[in-house]
C-alpha cells in the first residue's frame, strides 16, 4: 500500500522581504474558540498590566485625571468639546466657546478619542468616560503591535513580548499624562498589519482595500504627526513593492491611500480653513513643535535650513517640504 505524501507548504517571500509560510489552515469549531479565547486571554492580561501602571487611576474614575496639573486639563476639555460637539450637531473643529470673538480652531485633537467619548458620556459621567477611553489606549496598543509581531514571527511569545514593549513602554507612560494625540499609538500596528495583507494575496481584494484605508485614516484622525511619519512608511513601503518588481501593489496602495484621504478629508477640510490661525499659524504654538521634530531627514539635515525653506509659509507647506525630501531621501537610500 502506498504511502501517504506529506502535505506540501509553500514559503513565499512575504511584502516585508522576509519568508513567511502560511499558518495550516483549520476551520473546525474547537480551533476558532481556542483562539477567541486566545485573544480574550491576550485583552484581559493587557488590560491588568494598563490598570496596574496607571495605578490609582482606576479608584478614582469619576474624579481624577491621571498626571499633575497640566496638559491632561487640556486634553480633557478638548475630547470633552469634540463628543460634546458630534453629539449635538456643532462643528467638532472649531470652539466658540474660547477666545471669544475669533473661537479657537481645535483640529489637531484626536477625533476617534473625542467622538467615543462623547457617546459614551451619554451613558456614563464625562470624566469616568474620559479615564476608561485613556485606559483602553494602552492594552489597545499593545494589542495591535501583538497582532502585527504574531503575523510577522508567527511566535506567540514573542508577539506578546513585543506588545507589552509598545504598550507599555516609557513613551505611552509620558504621553498618558495628557497628550493624547500621541497616546492613540494602536491604529498604527494595525495600519502596517493591514497594509501588508493588502499585498499578501494574489488578485486585488477590496475588502481588504478598505480596511487598509480605513484603519489609516484613523491614524490620520488620531494624531497629525502620525499621519506624516505613517505617509513616509507607506511611501517607503511602496518604493520597495516597485524596487521588488511588484508594480502592481502601486496600485492597491494607491487605492488605500484614496480610502484614507476620504476617512480623513474632514480634518483636513478643518486643517486648510485654519490655515495661517490659530495652532497652525507658521513658528507659533503646535506650528512650532510641528516644525522642530525630528524624523529621517531631521537626523541628516538641519530643521533649521528646513524652516528657512519655509519660512513665513503655512504648516501644510513645511510638512509637504518635508515629507517630498523624506521621500527622496528613502529613494537615494
Amino acid at each position: 500500500m502506498k504511502a501517504k505524501e506529506p502535505q506540501k507548504v509553500n514559503s513565499t517571500v512575504g511584502v516585508t522581504g522576509m519568508t513567511v509560510t502560511p499558518a495550516p489552515q483549520n476551520n473546525t469549531t474547537p480551533h476558532k474558540w481556542k483562539s477567541i479565547g486566545w485573544e480574550f486571554a491576550v485583552w484581559i492580561g493587557f488590560s491588568t498590566l494598563a490598570v496596574i501602571f496607571t495605578y490609582p487611576l482606576i479608584l478614582n474614575l469619576g474624579s481624577q485625571l491621571l498626571g499633575g496639573v497640566g496638559d491632561n486639563y487640556a486634553a480633557n476639555w478638548a475630547s470633552w468639546w469634540v463628543g460634546k460637539s458630534i453629539t449635538s450637531g456643532h462643528n467638532p473643529f472649531h470652539c466658540s466657546l474660547v477666545f471669544f470673538p475669533d473661537g479657537a480652531h481645535l483640529n489637531g485633537e484626536p477625533l476617534p478619542f473625542g467622538i467615543a467619548r462623547g457617546l459614551l458620556s451619554i451613558f456614563l459621567p464625562s470624566i469616568t468616560a474620559y479615564n476608561l477611553l485613556l485606559l483602553f489606549q494602552y492594552p489597545f496598543a499593545a494589542w495591535g503591535a501583538y497582532r502585527l509581531a504574531l503575523y510577522l514571527w508567527r511566535n506567540r511569545l514573542g508577539a506578546l513580548l513585543a506588545g507589552v514593549a509598545f504598550g507599555f513602554g516609557s513613551y505611552m507612560m509620558l504621553k498618558g499624562l495628557g497628550h493624547l494625540s500621541f497616546l492613540n499609538t494602536g491604529w498604527i500596528p494595525l495600519a502596517v498589519l493591514a497594509c501588508f495583507r493588502l499585498l499578501e494575496t494574489e488578485n486585488l481584494q477590496w475588502n481588504r482595500v478598505i480596511i487598509a484605508g480605513f484603519l489609516l485614516g484613523m491614524v490620520g484622525l488620531s494624531s497629525s504627526y502620525f499621519t506624516i511619519f505613517i505617509g513616509i512608511w507607506v511611501v517607503g513601503l511602496a518604493l520597495f513593492q516597485w524596487r521588488q518588481g511588484h508594480r502592481g501593489h502601486l496600485y492597491r496602495l494607491f487605492l488605500a491611500g484614496v480610502v484614507m484621504f476620504l476617512v480623513i478629508l474632514p480634518q483636513v477640510w478643518g486643517m486648510v480653513a485654519a490655515s495661517g490661525q490659530g495652532y497652525y499659524r507658521s513658528g507659533g504654538m503646535m506650528g512650532q513643535s510641528y516644525l522642530s521634530s525630528v524624523d529621517l531627514l531631521g537626523v541628516l539635515l538641519s530643521l533649521g535650513y528646513i524652516r528657512c525653506l519655509v519660512s513665513g509659509q503655512s504648516y501644510i507647506l513645511a510638512q509637504s517640504v518635508r515629507l517630498i525630501l523624506n521621500a527622496l531621501l528613502i529613494w537615494v537610500w
